[in-house]
């Protein structure tokens, strides 16, 4: 039998309570939304990594925010290098851009290496590189036999059908 004193006790969880509430969660997703790393982060909004991490391996729905608000910063990174190549024909953002995405085909040179097909942009030049991304910028509108004819000097290099190189 129950002794009367201990039916009206109340279960409390045990522990501290956690300092990532809404206004926390709200102030991360704004701060990572600047591209800042997790540590950064934390230390802005007044948490440990720790706590960071355990709320994100624990929660899905945290988890989730935290991701999306990661990601906006590089969208938007990425959406004003490729407005620089395609709308500004930047020669040196469109180098380093493939540079950086695309390392196995437009790795710069080292040091005694000669140039091949693996390393397109530095046997094209900036002239050449410039004339081929306005081509380019011209076939996404639909205008592929007219872009690759201005993107050559009005000279016509295209293909004929079936040919292969």
């Amino acid at each position: 039998m129950a002794d009367s004193n201990t039916q009206n006790i109340e279960l409390k969880k045990m522990g501290r309570p956690t300092k990532i509430d809404d206004e926390c969660i709200t102030n991360l997703e704004s701060v990572f939304k600047l591209a800042v790393t997790d540590r950064t982060a934390c230390n802005y909004v007044g948490i440990s990594t720790k706590a960071f991490y355990e709320r994100y391996n624990k929660d899905e729905d945290f988890r989730n925010k935290m991701d999306r608000a990661r990601d906006y910063g590089r969208l938007a990174a990425g959406n004003v290098v490729i407005d620089a190549i395609a709308k500004q024909k930047d020669v040196a953002t469109a180098r380093w851009w493939l540079e950086k995405k695309h390392p196995d085909e437009f790795q710069p040179l080292k040091e005694n290496e000669r140039p091949n097909i693996t390393n397109n942009l530095n046997i094209m030049g900036d002239e050449a590189l410039a004339q081929f991304l306005y081509g380019f910028v011209k076939d996404l509108s639909g205008n592929s036999k007219e872009s690759q004819s201005d993107a050559n000097g009005g000279e016509n290099t295209a293909l004929p059908e079936g040919s292969t190189g």
